[in-house]
């Protein structure tokens, strides 16, 4: 019986760590989107006015 439970436990702690790097990588890739997004933005803003 204990071993089912250690492997449950140990399965939610491992769950629960992967969704956490899940949503860590989730905020990483917005926060480069917004950052691609504005460096996008510049050079556009600067080519433009050359054509």
């Amino acid at each position: 019986m204990w071993q089912v439970r250690d492997k449950t436990t140990f399965s939610l702690e491992r769950l629960m760590m992967v969704e956490m790097k899940s949503s860590s990588l989730m905020l990483k890739n917005q926060q480069q989107q917004k950052q691609y997004e504005k460096c996008h933005d510049g050079i556009a803003n600067q080519v433009v006015p050359v054509l």
